[in-house]
């Protein structure tokens, strides 16, 4: 951002930007960028060089902002008023700033274009919500001495200003608690907003939903200006968001704590509709040991949102600031990218029916009271357990195995079974097991998404008691608009299991929707590997006079073979 101005990129510090995204984009690698509600009213007298901020000004010019109440006008400090009777706040610029009231239609018709005006300069892929709570710095207070006057954080010269707020039941409730008033580092309670057509009500009403608010504009807005898939995340939430955005768990730090808890954040938003979650990896505050960011990076590669992320004037915490971390981060993430086609299934459950993508343990074992108080283990779905290592120092951690076949990520079978286990788990290890009965969608890894999805398709089948598993698939083109809505996409089952003379074993794939999408032809499906298998076999048979080889390796039975994945087959292994 230029002077921290929404919808303007700094063209001085980051001339060729627009290039440089072009080229990023041909490499597979996507650009996000960050807005924030707040607007900037100051740029005319903040930077008068500048070509005239225009965001702003039509904002004004179509009446979107956040208002004083009319009896408040007129004792309230005149620095916090601003045209049309707006409220002025202080946020990121070096000014004031005023806040849309994304209730009304004009307001969110104005950002909408004001998004798809950037997109003219800017080819963007993604969107960043932030500070929508809505924050403001140093509300009730006059600014002097606050963080964003004295700490040099920000560029260009700041205004020691703040917004106060009127003095009534609405700031100042009886059930205030510690604080001063309900507005502090936010706006203030008593605010006008429309929250009906012709129907005012005040913040107090609908603070909580601001976020939410701005949820379902910006999505549009990235939908319409890209013509693609949104993708959106936002730091306010409420529940219902989940439709339109992801969501990070906020401004944490690098401690041992913030990692732990991590994990309950990341399966409560699940629970509250919001499946696209995830932490600031390695922490936002504070500096990282090696040691942290490397454990931190093994949890963070099963967020279903990965995102390594930390604030200003602390050191670096890419992975490849520590060689070690850097391994370790590769070794997690590229488990991570060959399972992407599961996590995309889940997604996609998600999207139509409701699912939780990452879930507690209990939520599949909940006749297994021990597992109630478990808050240090997750699953992805119902197939696949996830253990990490949370504490400083260790190189084992006990973990617990629910009542099922289990099987780790190598594909032997364990023989713990409704136990908990000390399990060794060095620096660069992370637990990661199977469960029997389950057959999991997974792909060939690349360096990005775009790499990755060209490579054939796996099934991994995690064989249960009975020498059975069944799964399924969703497939799209990963791009387009509404793929479920408009039939593009690909659905399809899977099933292993012994036939009757228990001497030979089926596999069987069965579409069951086929749409038309880009890419749908050249997928393929190229390779099925089998834990658990108890029967000899030597042979495989494929319909349709298709040619499989087989193979095992460690117990693992590996069966190669090239097919459409829009195609049904089926296959029988046996001996010969």
């Amino acid at each position: 951002m230029r002077h921290r101005q929404n919808f303007v990129y700094d063209w001085e510090q980051f001339n060729g930007l627009e290039g440089y995204v072009e080229e990023l984009k041909r490499g597979g690698i996507r650009t996000v960028i960050i807005l924030d509600p707040a607007i900037h009213a100051d740029a005319a007298t903040k930077h008068p060089a500048d070509p005239p901020y225009r965001p702003y000004t039509r904002g004004v010019e179509q009446d979107v902002y956040i208002k004083w109440a009319p009896n408040d006008v007129g004792q309230m400090d005149a620095i916090n008023i601003g045209a049309n009777g707006s409220l002025l706040g202080k946020v990121w610029p070096d000014g004031r700033a005023a806040f849309p009231d994304f209730f009304t239609r004009k307001a969110r018709t104005w950002w909408i274009d004001e998004v798809r005006r950037q997109y003219q300069t800017l080819k963007f892929d993604g969107l960043w919500i932030d500070m929508n709570e809505p924050a403001s710095f140093g509300t009730n207070t006059d600014g002097q001495g606050q963080w964003f006057c004295t700490s040099g954080d920000l560029p260009g010269h700041h205004d020691c200003m703040g917004l106060k707020c009127p003095v009534n039941s609405l700031e100042r409730p009886p059930y205030i608690g510690r604080i001063n008033s309900l507005s502090d580092k936010t706006i203030c309670a008593s605010a006008l907003q429309e929250c009906r057509p012709g129907q005012s009500c005040n913040h107090y009403d609908v603070h909580n939903l601001y976020g939410w608010s701005q949820s379902e504009p910006t999505h549009r807005a990235n939908q319409l200006a890209t013509g693609s898939r949104p993708f959106v995340i936002s730091r306010s939430t409420y529940p219902g968001s989940g439709q339109y955005v992801g969501h990070w768990l906020g401004d944490n730090g690098a401690s041992w704590g913030d990692l732990q808890y991590s994990i309950v954040g990341m399966l409560d938003f699940n629970i509250f509709g919001i499946p696209y979650i995830g932490a600031d990896i390695c922490g936002f505050f504070n500096e990282p040991s090696e040691e942290l960011c490397a454990r931190w990076q093994q949890v963070g590669a099963f967020y279903p949102y990965s995102r390594n992320h930390n604030g200003n004037h602390f050191r670096d915490q890419d992975p490849a600031e520590w060689p070690v971390v850097a391994d370790v981060t590769k070794k997690a993430l590229n488990i991570r990218y060959r399972l992407l086609p599961y996590l995309y299934t889940l997604f996609y459950h998600a999207h139509v029916a409701g699912n939780t993508v990452v879930r507690p343990v209990h939520h599949e074992f909940a006749t297994e009271a021990v597992t109630y108080d478990i808050s240090d283990q997750f699953l992805w779905g119902d197939g696949l357990l996830i253990a990490p290592v949370l504490h400083q120092g260790h190189t084992t951690r006990n973990v617990y195995f629910p009542d099922a076949v289990w099987y780790n990520y190598n594909g032997q079978k364990l023989a713990h079974r409704k136990q908990s286990v000390s399990i060794p788990m060095p620096l660069d290890e992370i637990g990661v097991y199977y469960r029997g009965g389950r057959i999991i969608p997974a792909q060939g890894t690349g360096l990005n998404t775009l790499e990755s999805r060209r490579k054939p398709l796996q099934f991994i089948v995690a064989l249960d008691d009975n020498q059975a598993a069944s799964g399924d698939i969703y497939w799209d083109d990963g791009e387009s608009i509404d793929p479920v809505q408009r039939g593009n996409y690909l659905t399809a089952s899977t099933r292993f299991f012994l036939h009757s003379d228990q001497r030979s074993a089926g596999f069987t794939y069965d579409p069951s929707h086929v749409g038309q999408f880009a890419g749908v032809e050249a997928a393929k499906v190229g390779e099925i590997h089998v834990y658990g298998l108890t029967i000899p076999i030597n042979r495989v048979l494929m319909d349709a006079g298709q040619v499989a080889t087989l193979s095992t390796s460690n117990g693992v039975t590996i069966i190669k073979f090239d097919t459409p994945l829009q195609r049904a087959f089926t296959m029988r292994l046996y001996w010969r």
